[in-house]
């Protein structure tokens, strides 16, 4: 009978011990801080879709879709100003954390309206933007921008570059 005791508070407690973990993609579930890393993991890390999430510490209230390319290439998705997303491309730099980029109409480019200093945090993958007053975006990895949104998307005119999200 002892033994029954001993086997049983012995499987109890394996059992406590075996609880769920809580899923990364989980709201509220811990993430990895935003921590340095070096510049070329950095140029690696970046390279691939991006969605934003937070924009100045608060939810965003508007969509935005980056895809950067191994190329320095990038396209960028937005639907802040009406009911279409309006598509971006041009090409950025990203030397020693500070991203920096230029919007490409046909033969003319305007440069961002900022630059920024690239943050990566993993757990889940997380990009953060910040501009030089500290305000920051802050987007979540995701696997492409989706089909519905590059099918959507308008191309915009020059003239409103200061409009624009970088």
């Amino acid at each position: 009978m002892k033994n029954l005791k001993i086997w049983s508070l012995a499987l109890a407690l394996l059992v406590a011990m075996t609880g769920c973990e809580p899923a990364d993609d989980q709201e509220g579930a811990s993430k990895q801080p935003f921590n340095p890393i070096a510049t070329a993991q950095l140029a690696e890390k970046l390279v691939g879709a991006w969605e934003i999430t937070d924009y100045a510490g608060q939810p965003a209230e508007f969509d935005v879709f980056i895809e950067f390319a191994a190329d320095g290439a990038y396209e960028l998705y937005q639907r802040m100003f009406n009911h279409d997303y309006e598509k971006l491309v041009g090409t950025y730099e990203l030397l020693d954390a500070e991203l920096t980029g230029v919007y490409t109409f046909g033969t003319e480019s305007v440069d961002w309206n900022n630059s920024y200093t690239v943050k990566i945090a993993e757990n889940p993958l997380r990009l953060r933007l910040v501009e030089a007053d500290g305000t920051y975006a802050e987007y979540k990895a995701v696997e492409s921008v989706p089909a519905y949104v590059k099918d959507q998307a308008v191309e915009v005119e020059p003239t409103r570059a200061t409009e624009y999200f970088l």
